[in-house]
């Protein structure tokens, strides 16, 4: 059960590094008198100090550059450790497990969020009534980036350590969700892998009236789209790589498919790319090369916003979807001429610099990351001559400003959350909120 909030205490933080003989924990101290003023009260939304991918994306884009500083021999920041911890802390208490070894995230935050509030039904009439859920859980999209997440995080701890081999096993767990109760493999009513709307199974309206009045929201599998992105190979799991390769081995989708999957804006080159994708990052056989088709689809489709300016904008969520995926290629399945193409993108961005954004922080959270996967891939793989001068810092800084600075107000306060300056306070309180919530 998802309890209502509760009184809190901003956390302390005392963390060691990564892997050190020390436990790195975010410690649960008794309430002060200054954080009594921030106590449950009736007008709170279950999703009050929820969990969100807006906490989790600066979280997985300190941990990149942890592993860039690593990888050079560098001193790392104590603030994008601390990042990485308060990562591993929202898990630990944000996490339920279920009976088959997988897990949900927070189920029941979501039960009076206006997006969630026909997730019940399966009705695609718009007229229908609203169908609450008795436990509601987040919907398939949000959790594609969360395989990729879990990469940077662990990949930033030291191998062997405790919280390296935690990152990989809530991974773990997520590909069990995933497999036993999202993907729907094909049948006779449609021939292709589809994917249930919520992390639970269950496969109701999502965002009815999100866009409007006279928007129906998402019926149940029209999330499906999503997976064309690809980022759920990143499981590194057999079944991930299945999942790709037998997709690949159906396309191209017929027009009555297309209506299930291009709705959330990918197509099949992602697909394409994820079913060769080179996890094993060793000798890449023939048949995962780039065929000449797929090299035109990158030329003339996704290939070309690399030379728009994406991070000034909205469209760098979208974008960051698209693209990610192919950006591993070219460092795993070393397709070097759209390594230089990626390099080129992202020194235009470095001499405008991060401070320079016109996008809005969540856009910018987005195109960071997309940038720091940039950096990291190109440090791993000998290609560290690739990076511009100065971005790693350039992010290193505002990333920093945003964490511990003082900033305009960054949590939800139409959630009814109370007002914080910057992430660090912020995620704090969302950690002890989390373990109050957890059963303290």
């Amino acid at each position: 059960m998802y309890m209502g909030l509760l009184t809190y205490s901003i956390v302390s933080v005392a963390l060691l590094p990564f892997g050190s003989q020390g436990k790195r924990e975010v410690a649960i101290r008794p309430a002060s008198a200054e954080s009594l003023n921030h106590t449950s009260n009736s007008s709170q939304k279950s999703y009050t100090g929820a969990v969100t991918d807006r906490d989790l994306y600066p979280c997985a884009i300190a941990a990149d550059l942890v592993t860039y500083h690593r990888l050079r021999h560098e001193p790392i920041p104590r603030f994008e450790e601390d990042m990485v911890q308060m990562a591993y802390s929202l898990h630990k208490y944000a996490i339920v497990k279920t009976p088959d070894g997988g897990w949900l995230l927070q189920p029941g935050a979501w039960n009076d969020h206006n997006d969630f509030a026909y997730s019940n039904s399966e009705n695609t009439d718009i007229k229908s009534p609203k169908a609450l859920p008795s436990q509601a859980t987040l919907d398939a999209s949000h959790f594609t980036r969360w395989p990729l997440w879990f990469t940077s995080w662990a990949e930033s701890c030291l191998p062997g350590s405790a919280e390296r081999k935690q990152f990989d096993e809530w991974r773990n767990g997520l590909n069990t969700q995933f497999f036993h109760h999202v993907v729907t493999p094909p049948d006779d009513s449609f021939r292709l892998p589809r994917l249930k709307n919520f992390m639970d199974g269950s496969n109701g309206v999502y965002r009815r009236f999100y866009h409007g009045s006279t928007d129906k929201g998402y019926g149940p599998y029209e999330l499906s789209g999503t997976m064309f992105y690809g980022w759920w190979v990143f499981l590194y799991t057999p079944e991930a790589k299945h999942l790709y390769r037998e997709i690949e081995s159906l396309l191209p989708v017929t027009k009555t498919e297309e209506e299930t999957y291009t709705r959330m804006g990918a197509d099949d080159l992602q697909v394409r790319l994820a079913a060769k994708l080179n996890l094993a990052r060793q000798v890449i056989p023939p048949q995962d090369e780039a065929t000449e088709d797929e090299k035109a689809k990158w030329e003339h489709g996704d290939g070309k916003r690399l030379q728009d300016e994406i991070w000034t904008g909205s469209n760098a969520q979208m974008v960051q979807y698209r693209l990610m995926v192919p950006l591993h290629f070219a460092f795993w399945n070393k397709e070097e001429q759209w390594q230089k193409e990626f390099a080129d993108h992202f020194q235009r961005f470095a001499a405008v610099g991060p401070h320079d954004e016109k996008a809005n922080t969540f856009d910018r959270f987005h195109y960071w990351y997309f940038a720091t996967r940039f950096i990291c891939l190109a440090e791993s793989t000998g290609h560290s001559s690739l990076i511009p001068a100065g971005l790693p810092t350039a992010i290193e800084a505002e990333l920093k400003q945003i964490w511990n600075g003082e900033n305009p107000t960054v949590s939800e306060t139409g959630w009814k959350e109370p007002a914080f300056s910057n992430f660090e306070t912020y995620l704090k309180w969302k950690v002890d909120l989390a373990h109050q919530r957890h059963g303290g």
